[in-house]
């Protein structure tokens, strides 16, 4: 993620890597929205449960992520030939990595990010407003006298939605050598050449079996990492290690052509039977309780984790095909709307954030349809953030800030 005109370009651009970005930014945005009407565990939660809402979430956990850092892994690879045929040192890489990565994760949580912990201390009630709701000066006090607290560090730390952007790292520095030796030593390619054969149908499934044991074992504390974005730490690692290697092979459509069809057709089953999931544990049907208690074997347990993994791979191998087939175009508003997918991603959880703390306020006085609350909350952060994401790509100073590159 956050790569530019230049990053993925080597002999033709591969466009369909740009607008999967731009669709993976997106869904996140979305999801994060929705999560305010679904779950009520989000900074800001609407106090009317939109079943709708949760049903949602739960379709879109199994591939949102993983699809991230399948990108990102498919980005470091062109990225690194582009360094190859433009001479770039290898020791470029980690530093470049660093001032795109870290320098906004470090920057938001000392600074703005502060907002979103300001809005959760005082719906929770242990912040007491000095000033009106709709007074800023409530989030400068509250900077000032509460934020650097030793309560709000797991906060800081953590970067909130920004978490993706420190693993990434952390991620890219581990595979550093290997990375670049692979890239260097790999022919630039384009869009048409063959480097190698058909990635296997058997290969593409059997990754299945690591991806499950991975997160069946997690909460027994074997792999000792977190799960986050629905997944895995583990499995994370191997999504990013995998986009690379996928973008190594060549032409991605005509490797994946084999595996199409299989992977629809699961990924439709395992939708509807994820779905059918939903509500055997959203009304305790047949006592089924996948994910209250994960520190005990059950059927329910293995079953969720058995759909989940298994939907949310079939379901990428589906996005990434056609999207190689039929979305490797160019269009006028594409280099432009890739360029900000890097601000547009850093701003939206904080931006959204205020945005539904005073619409809900709103809503209170003047109650409204769930479909209505929902757009006008999503319509009305999207605009904002969008227009953010415009302007700072024009002030050059503020580019860096945000994942971009410094322009002089």
């Amino acid at each position: 993620m956050g790569n530019e005109e230049q990053g993925s370009e080597v002999k033709q651009r591969l466009y369909y890597l740009d607008w999967l970005r731009m669709l993976a930014i997106f869904m996140v945005f979305v999801y994060h929205v929705i999560r305010v009407f679904g779950q009520r565990n989000e900074v800001v939660n609407d106090p009317n449960y939109v079943q709708s809402a949760r049903v949602f979430e739960w379709i879109i956990l199994p591939f949102g992520m993983p699809l991230f850092f399948i990108i990102s892994g498919m980005s470091v690879f062109f990225g690194i030939q582009y360094m190859k045929k433009k001479g770039i040192p290898k020791s470029v890489f980690i530093k470049e990595r660093a001032i795109r990565l870290l320098v906004p994760y470090i920057i938001a949580t000392l600074t703005y990010l502060s907002i979103l912990v300001a809005i959760l201390r005082t719906v929770e009630g242990s912040y007491i407003l000095k000033y009106s709701i709709y007074d800023p000066r409530n989030y400068i006090d509250f900077y000032i006298t509460s934020y650097f607290s030793l309560e709000n560090l797991q906060f800081i730390f953590s970067g909130w939605h920004l978490w993706f952007l420190l693993i990434l790292f952390i991620f890219n520095l581990i595979l550093y050598k290997y990375f670049t030796s692979k890239a260097y030593n790999n022919p630039v390619n384009n869009k048409n050449q063959e480097t190698k054969g058909r990635i296997r149908l058997q290969s593409i499934f059997f990754l299945l079996i690591p991806f499950y044991l991975i997160e069946i074992i997690n909460p027994f504390g074997i792999t000792t990492l977190p799960r986050v974005g629905g997944w895995d730490t583990v499995n994370f690692f191997l999504f990013f290690y995998l986009g690379f290697r996928f973008a190594s092979k060549g032409n991605l459509q005509k490797k994946l052509e084999k595996s199409i069809k299989p992977a629809l057709i699961i990924g439709i089953t395992t939708l509807v039977l994820r779905t059918i999931e939903f509500f055997l544990y959203e009304y305790d049907i047949l006592n089924y309780v996948p994910l209250i208690e994960q520190t005990e074997f059950n059927g329910a347990y293995f079953l969720y984790w058995a759909l989940f993994v298994v939907n949310g791979w079939s379901i990428m191998i589906v996005i990434l095909y056609y999207f190689s087939k039929y979305l490797n175009k160019d269009h006028k508003y594409r280099k432009k709307l890739n360029e900000i997918v890097m601000p547009f991603y850093i701003l939206h959880y904080v931006v959204f954030n205020v945005i539904a703390l005073y619409a809900i306020v709103f809503f209170n006085s003047y109650p409204m349809l769930a479909i209505v609350r929902i757009i006008t909350i999503l319509g009305l952060s999207f605009i904002i953030i969008l227009g953010l994401s415009l302007l700072i790509a024009k002030i050059k100073y503020l580019r860096p800030i945000f994942g971009m590159r410094y322009k002089k």
